[in-house]
Protein backbone atom coordinates (compact mmCIF):
# COMPACT_ATOMS: atom_id res chain seq x y z
CA UNK A 1 0.00 0.00 0.00
CA UNK A 2 1.14 3.56 -0.50
CA UNK A 3 3.33 4.76 2.32
CA UNK A 4 1.62 8.16 2.46
CA UNK A 5 -1.65 6.40 3.29
CA UNK A 6 -3.69 8.33 0.77
CA UNK A 7 -5.50 5.18 -0.24
CA UNK A 8 -6.82 2.31 1.83
CA UNK A 9 -8.09 -0.72 -0.03
CA UNK A 10 -11.56 -1.95 0.69
CA UNK A 11 -13.50 -4.68 -1.04
CA UNK A 12 -17.03 -3.50 -0.28
CA UNK A 13 -18.82 -1.67 2.53
CA UNK A 14 -20.22 -4.95 3.83
CA UNK A 15 -21.97 -3.40 6.79
CA UNK A 16 -21.04 0.17 5.80
CA UNK A 17 -22.90 3.34 6.54
CA UNK A 18 -24.13 4.66 3.23
CA UNK A 19 -22.50 7.98 4.05
CA UNK A 20 -19.46 6.64 2.24
CA UNK A 21 -21.34 7.31 -0.95
CA UNK A 22 -21.09 11.05 -0.32
CA UNK A 23 -17.32 11.07 -0.33
CA UNK A 24 -16.35 7.81 -2.07
CA UNK A 25 -15.45 7.54 -5.71
CA UNK A 26 -18.18 5.76 -7.64
CA UNK A 27 -17.94 3.51 -10.66
CA UNK A 28 -20.20 5.59 -12.91
CA UNK A 29 -19.95 5.93 -16.66
CA UNK A 30 -18.31 9.22 -17.59
CA UNK A 31 -20.52 11.53 -19.58
CA UNK A 32 -19.23 12.86 -22.92
CA UNK A 33 -18.79 16.32 -21.36
CA UNK A 34 -16.70 14.94 -18.49
CA UNK A 35 -14.69 12.69 -20.77
CA UNK A 36 -13.69 15.51 -23.11
CA UNK A 37 -11.62 14.30 -26.05
CA UNK A 38 -10.48 11.12 -24.28
CA UNK A 39 -10.51 8.04 -26.48
CA UNK A 40 -11.98 5.33 -24.25
CA UNK A 41 -10.78 1.75 -24.17
CA UNK A 42 -11.37 -1.47 -22.26
CA UNK A 43 -9.08 -2.04 -19.27
CA UNK A 44 -10.66 -5.26 -17.96
CA UNK A 45 -13.13 -7.94 -19.03
CA UNK A 46 -15.22 -9.49 -16.26
CA UNK A 47 -17.28 -12.40 -17.59
CA UNK A 48 -19.66 -10.71 -20.06
CA UNK A 49 -19.00 -7.16 -18.85
CA UNK A 50 -16.17 -4.71 -19.39
CA UNK A 51 -14.55 -1.96 -17.34
CA UNK A 52 -13.60 1.14 -19.32
CA UNK A 53 -10.60 3.39 -18.89
CA UNK A 54 -12.97 6.30 -18.24
CA UNK A 55 -14.47 4.42 -15.25
CA UNK A 56 -11.03 3.68 -13.88
CA UNK A 57 -9.81 7.25 -14.34
CA UNK A 58 -12.87 8.70 -12.62
CA UNK A 59 -12.54 6.33 -9.66
CA UNK A 60 -8.83 7.16 -9.36
CA UNK A 61 -9.25 10.93 -9.69
CA UNK A 62 -9.59 11.91 -5.98
CA UNK A 63 -6.57 9.81 -4.97
CA UNK A 64 -4.42 11.00 -7.88
CA UNK A 65 -5.26 14.63 -7.08
CA UNK A 66 -4.24 14.12 -3.46
CA UNK A 67 -1.06 12.36 -4.53
CA UNK A 68 -0.14 15.18 -6.92
CA UNK A 69 -0.47 17.73 -4.12
CA UNK A 70 2.17 15.95 -2.02
CA UNK A 71 5.10 16.96 -4.26
CA UNK A 72 6.81 13.58 -4.41
CA UNK A 73 9.71 13.08 -6.83
CA UNK A 74 8.47 12.13 -10.29
CA UNK A 75 9.63 8.50 -10.10
CA UNK A 76 8.10 8.03 -6.63
CA UNK A 77 4.80 9.58 -7.72
CA UNK A 78 4.67 7.33 -10.79
CA UNK A 79 5.26 4.25 -8.64
CA UNK A 80 2.54 5.21 -6.19
CA UNK A 81 0.13 6.12 -8.99
CA UNK A 82 0.61 2.63 -10.42
CA UNK A 83 -0.20 1.04 -7.05
CA UNK A 84 -3.34 3.16 -6.75
CA UNK A 85 -4.37 2.07 -10.24
CA UNK A 86 -3.96 -1.59 -9.32
CA UNK A 87 -5.98 -1.22 -6.14
CA UNK A 88 -8.81 0.74 -7.75
CA UNK A 89 -9.04 -1.64 -10.69
CA UNK A 90 -9.26 -4.60 -8.28
CA UNK A 91 -12.13 -2.85 -6.53
CA UNK A 92 -13.95 -2.20 -9.79
CA UNK A 93 -13.57 -5.86 -10.76
CA UNK A 94 -14.99 -6.97 -7.41
CA UNK A 95 -17.89 -4.55 -7.80
CA UNK A 96 -18.61 -5.88 -11.26
CA UNK A 97 -18.60 -9.46 -9.97
CA UNK A 98 -21.00 -8.71 -7.13
CA UNK A 99 -23.26 -6.66 -9.40
CA UNK A 100 -23.44 -9.65 -11.72
CA UNK A 101 -24.41 -11.87 -8.78
CA UNK A 102 -27.10 -9.37 -7.78
CA UNK A 103 -28.61 -9.66 -11.28
CA UNK A 104 -28.24 -13.44 -11.40
CA UNK A 105 -30.05 -13.88 -8.09
CA UNK A 106 -32.77 -11.39 -9.02
CA UNK A 107 -32.14 -9.10 -6.04
CA UNK A 108 -34.07 -5.85 -6.44
CA UNK A 109 -34.55 -2.54 -4.68
CA UNK A 110 -37.52 -0.18 -4.41
CA UNK A 111 -37.19 3.60 -4.91
CA UNK A 112 -38.31 4.30 -1.34
CA UNK A 113 -35.37 2.23 -0.04
CA UNK A 114 -33.00 4.61 -1.84
CA UNK A 115 -34.89 7.62 -0.47
CA UNK A 116 -34.65 6.25 3.09
CA UNK A 117 -30.94 5.54 2.71
CA UNK A 118 -30.26 9.06 1.46
CA UNK A 119 -32.23 10.51 4.37
CA UNK A 120 -30.04 8.51 6.76
CA UNK A 121 -26.96 9.92 5.03
CA UNK A 122 -28.28 13.45 5.50
CA UNK A 123 -29.14 12.88 9.16
CA UNK A 124 -25.86 11.14 9.95
CA UNK A 125 -23.79 13.90 8.34
CA UNK A 126 -26.00 16.84 9.39
CA UNK A 127 -26.75 17.73 5.77
CA UNK A 128 -29.72 19.50 4.26
CA UNK A 129 -30.95 18.65 0.78
CA UNK A 130 -29.02 21.67 -0.53
CA UNK A 131 -25.73 20.84 1.22
CA UNK A 132 -25.98 17.22 0.10
CA UNK A 133 -26.39 18.30 -3.51
CA UNK A 134 -23.44 20.67 -3.12
CA UNK A 135 -21.27 17.85 -1.74
CA UNK A 136 -22.29 15.60 -4.64
CA UNK A 137 -21.57 18.31 -7.19
CA UNK A 138 -18.14 18.96 -5.66
CA UNK A 139 -17.32 15.31 -6.34
CA UNK A 140 -18.31 15.79 -9.97
CA UNK A 141 -21.53 13.75 -9.86
CA UNK A 142 -25.17 14.43 -10.55
CA UNK A 143 -27.98 13.50 -8.17
CA UNK A 144 -29.00 10.76 -10.61
CA UNK A 145 -25.51 9.27 -10.47
CA UNK A 146 -25.47 9.55 -6.70
CA UNK A 147 -28.80 7.71 -6.39
CA UNK A 148 -27.42 4.99 -8.68
CA UNK A 149 -24.37 4.66 -6.44
CA UNK A 150 -26.54 4.38 -3.31
CA UNK A 151 -28.77 1.85 -5.07
CA UNK A 152 -25.77 -0.29 -6.00
CA UNK A 153 -24.47 -0.24 -2.44
CA UNK A 154 -27.83 -1.31 -1.05
CA UNK A 155 -28.06 -4.13 -3.58
CA UNK A 156 -24.57 -5.33 -2.64
CA UNK A 157 -25.51 -5.25 1.03
CA UNK A 158 -28.60 -7.32 0.26
CA UNK A 159 -26.38 -9.77 -1.57
CA UNK A 160 -24.12 -10.09 1.46
CA UNK A 161 -27.15 -10.55 3.73
CA UNK A 162 -28.46 -13.31 1.51
CA UNK A 163 -25.24 -15.15 0.79
CA UNK A 164 -23.31 -14.66 4.01
CA UNK A 165 -24.96 -12.93 6.97
CA UNK A 166 -27.97 -15.24 6.99
CA UNK A 167 -25.57 -18.18 7.32
CA UNK A 168 -23.49 -16.64 10.10
CA UNK A 169 -24.29 -17.88 13.60
CA UNK A 170 -22.69 -16.45 16.72
CA UNK A 171 -22.89 -18.91 19.64
CA UNK A 172 -22.85 -18.17 23.35
CA UNK A 173 -19.47 -19.94 23.47
CA UNK A 174 -18.10 -17.48 20.88
CA UNK A 175 -19.33 -14.53 22.94
CA UNK A 176 -17.88 -15.91 26.18
CA UNK A 177 -14.52 -16.65 24.56
CA UNK A 178 -14.29 -13.08 23.23
CA UNK A 179 -15.23 -11.64 26.63
CA UNK A 180 -12.57 -13.68 28.42
CA UNK A 181 -9.85 -12.92 25.84
CA UNK A 182 -10.46 -9.14 25.82
CA UNK A 183 -10.55 -8.16 29.50
CA UNK A 184 -9.19 -4.70 28.72
CA UNK A 185 -12.42 -3.84 26.88
CA UNK A 186 -14.71 -4.65 29.77
CA UNK A 187 -12.82 -3.83 32.92
CA UNK A 188 -14.00 -0.78 34.81
CA UNK A 189 -12.54 2.63 34.11
CA UNK A 190 -9.12 3.18 35.64
CA UNK A 191 -8.52 6.12 37.93
CA UNK A 192 -4.90 7.14 38.56
CA UNK A 193 -4.11 8.63 41.98
CA UNK A 194 -1.12 10.84 41.17
CA UNK A 195 1.53 12.85 42.96
CA UNK A 196 3.85 15.32 41.27
CA UNK A 197 7.11 17.14 41.78
CA UNK A 198 7.04 20.44 39.87
CA UNK A 199 9.97 22.69 38.99
CA UNK A 200 9.26 25.80 36.88
CA UNK A 201 11.26 25.80 33.66
CA UNK A 202 12.64 29.30 34.27
CA UNK A 203 14.50 28.37 37.49
CA UNK A 204 18.13 29.60 37.24
CA UNK A 205 19.37 26.44 38.96
CA UNK A 206 16.92 24.05 37.28
CA UNK A 207 19.48 21.38 36.43
CA UNK A 208 20.82 21.38 40.01
CA UNK A 209 17.31 21.12 41.47
CA UNK A 210 16.46 18.24 39.16
CA UNK A 211 19.63 16.47 40.21
CA UNK A 212 18.69 16.79 43.88
CA UNK A 213 15.27 15.27 43.18
CA UNK A 214 16.78 12.44 41.14
CA UNK A 215 19.34 11.61 43.83
CA UNK A 216 16.72 11.58 46.58
CA UNK A 217 14.40 9.26 44.64
CA UNK A 218 17.23 6.93 43.67
CA UNK A 219 18.25 6.77 47.34
CA UNK A 220 14.79 5.42 48.14
CA UNK A 221 13.28 8.49 49.76
CA UNK A 222 9.47 8.28 49.55
CA UNK A 223 8.13 10.34 46.66
CA UNK A 224 5.78 12.33 48.90
CA UNK A 225 8.70 13.33 51.12
CA UNK A 226 10.81 14.41 48.12
CA UNK A 227 7.86 16.46 46.87
CA UNK A 228 7.55 18.24 50.22
CA UNK A 229 11.24 19.13 50.19
CA UNK A 230 11.81 20.04 46.56
CA UNK A 231 8.57 20.62 44.64
CA UNK A 232 7.61 24.22 43.92
CA UNK A 233 4.06 23.31 42.93
CA UNK A 234 0.95 24.34 44.91
CA UNK A 235 0.51 20.79 46.28
CA UNK A 236 4.04 20.51 47.68
CA UNK A 237 2.92 20.66 51.32
CA UNK A 238 0.60 17.68 50.63
CA UNK A 239 3.43 15.64 49.19
CA UNK A 240 2.53 16.68 45.62
CA UNK A 241 -0.87 14.98 45.86
CA UNK A 242 -2.83 15.82 42.69
CA UNK A 243 -5.84 13.56 43.26
CA UNK A 244 -7.45 10.95 41.00
CA UNK A 245 -7.80 11.17 37.23
CA UNK A 246 -9.00 8.91 34.41
CA UNK A 247 -6.15 8.42 31.98
CA UNK A 248 -8.07 10.00 29.10
CA UNK A 249 -8.38 13.29 30.99
CA UNK A 250 -4.61 13.81 31.18
CA UNK A 251 -2.66 15.79 28.60
CA UNK A 252 -0.85 13.70 26.03
CA UNK A 253 2.69 14.12 27.51
CA UNK A 254 1.45 13.22 30.99
CA UNK A 255 -0.66 10.33 29.68
CA UNK A 256 2.33 8.84 27.84
CA UNK A 257 4.48 9.15 30.97
CA UNK A 258 1.91 7.72 33.37
CA UNK A 259 0.22 4.93 31.37
CA UNK A 260 3.14 2.44 31.58
CA UNK A 261 3.47 2.87 35.37
CA UNK A 262 2.19 0.52 38.03
CA UNK A 263 1.31 1.31 41.63
CA UNK A 264 4.29 2.85 43.44
CA UNK A 265 6.26 3.77 40.31
CA UNK A 266 7.33 7.22 39.15
CA UNK A 267 8.06 8.73 35.75
CA UNK A 268 11.09 10.48 34.34
CA UNK A 269 10.92 14.26 33.91
CA UNK A 270 8.04 15.44 31.73
CA UNK A 271 7.88 18.86 30.08
CA UNK A 272 4.32 20.12 30.74
CA UNK A 273 2.53 23.44 30.56
CA UNK A 274 3.29 24.01 34.25
CA UNK A 275 7.00 23.25 33.98
CA UNK A 276 9.19 20.17 34.48
CA UNK A 277 7.43 17.42 36.43
CA UNK A 278 7.93 13.90 37.68
CA UNK A 279 4.77 11.91 38.37
CA UNK A 280 4.17 9.18 40.92
CA UNK A 281 1.33 6.65 40.74
CA UNK A 282 0.07 6.30 44.29
CA UNK A 283 -2.55 3.78 43.23
CA UNK A 284 -4.52 2.68 40.19
CA UNK A 285 -8.16 2.25 41.13
CA UNK A 286 -10.53 0.24 38.97
CA UNK A 287 -14.29 0.20 39.07
CA UNK A 288 -16.02 -3.15 38.75
CA UNK A 289 -15.73 -4.89 35.39
CA UNK A 290 -18.86 -5.00 33.24
CA UNK A 291 -20.62 -8.37 33.57
CA UNK A 292 -20.96 -10.52 30.48
CA UNK A 293 -24.73 -10.14 30.36
CA UNK A 294 -24.36 -6.36 29.99
CA UNK A 295 -22.03 -6.55 26.97
CA UNK A 296 -23.34 -9.62 25.13
CA UNK A 297 -25.10 -7.57 22.46
CA UNK A 298 -22.00 -5.46 21.77
CA UNK A 299 -19.77 -8.53 21.55
CA UNK A 300 -22.23 -10.26 19.26
CA UNK A 301 -22.21 -7.29 16.85
CA UNK A 302 -18.41 -7.15 16.90
CA UNK A 303 -18.11 -10.86 16.16
CA UNK A 304 -20.81 -10.64 13.51
CA UNK A 305 -18.83 -8.01 11.62
CA UNK A 306 -15.62 -10.00 11.93
CA UNK A 307 -17.19 -13.25 10.77
CA UNK A 308 -19.06 -11.62 7.90
CA UNK A 309 -15.94 -9.83 6.70
CA UNK A 310 -13.92 -13.05 6.75
CA UNK A 311 -16.61 -15.08 5.00
CA UNK A 312 -17.19 -12.34 2.45
CA UNK A 313 -13.50 -12.30 1.51
CA UNK A 314 -13.57 -16.08 1.08
CA UNK A 315 -16.82 -15.93 -0.90
CA UNK A 316 -15.48 -13.19 -3.16
CA UNK A 317 -12.24 -15.07 -3.79
CA UNK A 318 -14.23 -18.17 -4.77
CA UNK A 319 -16.35 -16.00 -7.08
CA UNK A 320 -13.18 -14.67 -8.70
CA UNK A 321 -11.85 -18.19 -9.20
CA UNK A 322 -14.90 -19.34 -11.13
CA UNK A 323 -15.19 -16.17 -13.21
CA UNK A 324 -13.45 -15.07 -16.40
CA UNK A 325 -11.33 -12.00 -15.61
CA UNK A 326 -8.89 -10.50 -18.09
CA UNK A 327 -6.98 -7.31 -17.34
CA UNK A 328 -5.79 -5.40 -20.38
CA UNK A 329 -2.33 -3.96 -19.74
Amino acid sequence: MTDCKIFNRWRFPILAALAIAVLGAGSFQVSPAAAGDLVDRIVAVVNDDVILLSELDQAMAPYVARLSSMNYPADKEQQMRYKIREEILAQLIDRKLTDQEVKRLGITIAPDEIDSAIERVKEGNFLTEETLREAIAQQGYTMTQYRENVSNQILRTKLVNREIRSRTVITSEDIKAYYESHPEEFEGQRQYHLRSILLPRDLPDLASRQGQVDNALEAGTPFAEVARRHSLGPQASDGGDLGEFPLASLSEPVRKAVSPLADGQYSSWVDTEQGHQRFFVEKILRSDAKPLKDVEARIQETLYKQFVDEKFRSWLEALRQRSYIHVVK
